[in-house]
């Protein structure tokens, strides 16, 4: 809506406050039920809140560049939905390849390391796809599938599995759901946000898209954050363990 009515619009901020309306009535629905739908007292773990919000701006910042990749290299380049398709095939199937793998390497090496790593490799992936329009698009969307196939499931594994041990085992279904529900909400989001940018571009040139991924690589930068904010709450932790009667203080 915000794209083609523009934020300023009636129609858009009516949309905006009705949110903000609703979503203010359901917190305070769950504040007063003996049996809450969503117990608000979750949102006070550390490691739920934390992966929650590594995941939403993970998936949103992945779903944007895949957003204006696919923009460009249909509009730009003319290539056909299956060409596009191939292009990201490779990433789609380390993905699926490697998210075990990585499963197994969060309970060797914590969450947070695996899920910072993998931030990592995202960055650079669509810091690389920075280059289009200047260097042959096969290898600007090769080399950034690739790249981004590798790090996605170490962060999105990494996330998930601190989200749930930060909730207790009662509420373990609860956050599988919240869990999911951000990743939704996170591709969503960002991604209207990339649909605004595009929205007064009539021809979008090179600029544009690059303006378009500049939203995805923000959101990545933000989901970054968070996991170092983990790995050094997780550090701080291991050393203070190792300090007789520390825990017990």
């Amino acid at each position: 809506m915000s794209s083609s009515r523009g934020w300023g619009s009636g129609l858009t901020i009516g949309s905006l406050a009705a949110a903000a309306v609703l979503g203010t009535a359901f917190v305070q629905m769950q504040r007063v039920r003996r049996s809450p739908l969503v117990p608000l007292a979750i949102f006070r773990r550390p490691g739920l809140a934390r992966g929650n919000i590594t995941i939403l701006l993970l998936q949103g910042s992945y779903i944007a560049w895949q957003f204006v990749a696919t923009l460009y290299l249909q509009n730009a380049h003319g290539w056909s939905p299956l060409e596009v398709g191939l292009i990201f095939a490779p990433g789609g199937f380390l993905t699926l390849l490697t998210a075990q793998r990585w499963a197994g390497q969060v309970m060797r090496r914590g969450a947070w390391p695996i899920a910072t790593a993998g931030m990592v490799l995202m960055l650079f992936g669509i810091l690389w796809t920075e280059t289009l329009g200047s260097l042959d698009s096969i290898l600007v969307f090769g080399v950034a599938t690739v790249v981004m196939g590798l790090g996605f499931p170490m962060s999105y594994v990494g996330a998930n599995i601190n989200a749930i041990a930060g909730a207790r085992p009662q509420e373990h279904g609860l956050a599988s759901g919240l869990f999911i529900a951000s990743a939704q909400v996170g591709g969503g989001v960002v991604l209207g946000v990339v649909a605004t940018v595009f929205g007064h571009a009539v021809h979008a040139d090179v600029a544009d898209y690059r303006a378009g991924l500049a939203v995805a690589l923000a959101a990545a930068v933000l989901a970054t954050a968070a996991c170092l904010t983990g790995l050094r709450r997780g550090t701080a932790m291991n050393q203070a363990s190792q300090v007789p009667g520390t825990l017990d203080a």
